[in-house]
């Protein structure tokens, strides 16, 4: 597209009158075909690549979440509501989260996100701050409560500065928000991790994942309710 505007930029301007050659047709006819080619590609890739399964990323944090939801209903929280969402569409812009955010009316000083996104590998972690370009650094209250269930689950903090989670969506509008994930302690050597099938999921992980949002929800409790 740059080389399309360039080459009409060129014809205005008159540079290559002089030369008997029509350099910007030849020029935006490449530049088209390199466009046509680039899609083909593409739709070559989308059509013949297989699915994604999802198992790790992120069936592990909906089953996760579903653990707590049992728990939560047979010993539930004593000063909040709990909500339990499941998005989707994360990979689609954050669109799943943004049409929730966009369809409830919320109030921002007492609403809190828990974010669980894929939590089903070795090593568990909380995020402290996340974004691609911009940073923004996930709420105060929220680390705090997750900081003594941490230490017991030897979850480690971390910084994601790759792709965004859901959780960058509330952080963004001034809500408090945290995301729990995990990461491999070594890839799986037989398979690539793009296949992401239930063979990468760990049963004690998500289990893990469970105790450690079930403690940042009930420590989150206490400490709202000692402000009441």
């Amino acid at each position: 597209m740059v080389v399309v505007v360039v080459s009409c930029a060129v014809q205005g301007l008159g540079i290559l009158e002089p030369f008997d050659f029509a350099y910007e047709v030849a020029i935006r006819w490449t530049a088209a075909g390199c466009l046509l080619g680039a899609a083909a590609f593409l739709a070559f890739s989308e059509l013949g690549a297989d699915y994604g399964r999802g198992a790790w990323d992120n069936a592990s944090g909906v089953s996760a979440m579903l653990e707590l939801g049992r728990r939560m209903h047979q010993n539930g929280l004593e000063h909040a509501d709990i909500w339990l969402v499941a998005t989707g569409s994360k990979e689609a812009g954050l669109n799943g989260m943004r049409h929730f955010m966009s369809t409830h009316k919320l109030d921002r000083p007492t609403t809190y996100f828990l974010n669980i996104d894929a939590v089903g590998a070795a090593k568990l972690h909380y995020v402290e701050a996340e974004g691609l370009l911009a940073t923004f650094r996930s709420s105060k209250t929220m680390l705090r409560a997750a900081e003594p269930a941490a230490k017991r689950l030897d979850a480690t903090p971390v910084r994601h500065r790759e792709l965004p989670s859901d959780a960058l969506i509330p952080l963004a509008r001034g809500f408090h928000a945290l995301t729990i994930t995990s990461s491999f302690e070594k890839l799986p050597e037989d398979r690539l991790l793009s296949d992401d099938s239930h063979l990468d999921v760990r049963d004690d992980a998500l289990l893990a994942a469970a105790d450690f949002a079930e403690d940042i929800l009930r420590n989150l409790d206490r400490e709202l309710g000692s402000v009441e």
